[in-house]
C-alpha cells in the first residue's frame, strides 16, 4: 500500500514538472519569433555563416538605432567585431535608406544578431526579414591544405635534383617547375587561410528602411504618405517654374505695358507724322 502511494506521489510530481517546463519553452519560441528564425545552437561545423536582417522603422529612428548597433560592435573590439561598412542616405521625398555592415566573430554573430534587431524592436522598428547563409568551407580548406603539403613535398624532391649534376636543359626544366611548385603552394595556403578565416569571422549586415511596419493598416498610412509626398512634390515643381519664369514674365510684360502706354506716342513725336496711304493703282486693260 505504501509502495503503491509513493509511486502516484512520483506520477504526479513528474507530470507537475512537465506542465511548469511547457509554458517556458512557448516563452523561447515566441521570442525567436519575434527575432527571425534560430539555428537552436546547432553545432555547424565547417560550415561559413552570415546573417543579414531587414528593418522597418519611421525614417527619424534610423540613425539612432545604427549608432547602437555601431556601438555594439565597438564594446565587443577590434578581435571580435569589425565595421566594415556604413551607409545613410535620405531622399528628396523625405525617405530613409540605410545599412550597416559588420564582421562579427563566429562564436558571437548569431547572439549579436539576435540582441541587435531586439535593440531595435525597442527603438519601435519592424523585422522585414532575415536572410541565413551557409557554405561548407571545411572540406575546401583541407583540400587546399593537402595541395599546399603536396606541392612544398614535390618541390623538396625537385630542388634535391638540382643540386645534383644536370644537363643544361633539365636543370632550366627543373627550375621552371620549381617556381610552378612555389606558386602551387603559396596559392593553395592562401585559398586554406581565407577559408579557415571564413569560418571564424561572419558577416552580420543590418539593413534600414523607412516605413510604418508590415500589415494592412500600416500599407494604408504609407500609401497616404506617399500620396502627401506627392503632392508636397507637385507644388515645389509648380513654385520652382513660377520663381524661374516668373520675373522674365513679369519684366517682358512691364515693357510692353510702358511701350503701348508711352512709348508708342514718343516714336510718333520723333519720327513725325506718317505719310498717307496711296493704294497701288490698277494695271492697265489692253
Amino acid at each position: 500500500m505504501t509502495m503503491r502511494r509513493a509511486m502516484t506521489v512520483v506520477a504526479a510530481c513528474a507530470m507537475i514538472a512537465a506542465c511548469s517546463k511547457a509554458p517556458d519553452s512557448h516563452d523561447d519560441a515566441a521570442v525567436s519569433g519575434d527575432t527571425g528564425p534560430d539555428l537552436g545552437g546547432r553545432s555547424a561545423a565547417g560550415i561559413a555563416f552570415s546573417y543579414a536582417y531587414s528593418l522597418v522603422m519611421p525614417g527619424d529612428d534610423i540613425a539612432d538605432v545604427q549608432e547602437t548597433h555601431a556601438a555594439a560592435c565597438e564594446r565587443l573590439g577590434p578581435d571580435r567585431c569589425r565595421i566594415t561598412g556604413l551607409h545613410y542616405t535620405v531622399a528628396p521625398s523625405g525617405g530613409v535608406d540605410a545599412d550597416l555592415s559588420m564582421t562579427v566573430a563566429a562564436s558571437v554573430a548569431r547572439t549579436f544578431g539576435r540582441q541587435g534587431v531586439l535593440a531595435a524592436q525597442k527603438a519601435g522598428a519592424v523585422l522585414g526579414g532575415v536572410t541565413i547563409g551557409g557554405t561548407e568551407v571545411a572540406t575546401q580548406a583541407r583540400a587546399d591544405t593537402q595541395a599546399a603539403t603536396e606541392a612544398i613535398t614535390e618541390r623538396a624532391r625537385v630542388q634535391a635534383d638540382l643540386r645534383r649534376r644536370q644537363t643544361p636543359e633539365a636543370r632550366a626544366e627543373l627550375r621552371r617547375r620549381d617556381t610552378e611548385l612555389a606558386a602551387q603552394a603559396r596559392t593553395a595556403r592562401a585559398d586554406a587561410a581565407t577559408a579557415r578565416d571564413s569560418i571564424a569571422n561572419t558577416p552580420v549586415s543590418f539593413d534600414y528602411r523607412s516605413g510604418r511596419g508590415v500589415g494592412l493598416a500600416n500599407r494604408v498610412r504609407e500609401a497616404g504618405d506617399a500620396a502627401a509626398a506627392s503632392t508636397a512634390a507637385t507644388l515645389a515643381a509648380v513654385l520652382w517654374v513660377i520663381a524661374t519664369l516668373g520675373p522674365p514674365l513679369v519684366v517682358l510684360l512691364a515693357l510692353v505695358v510702358v511701350w503701348r502706354r508711352w512709348g508708342q506716342a514718343a516714336w510718333r513725336r520723333v519720327a513725325g507724322p506718317g505719310a498717307p496711304h496711296t493704294p497701288p493703282a490698277d494695271p492697265p486693260v489692253w
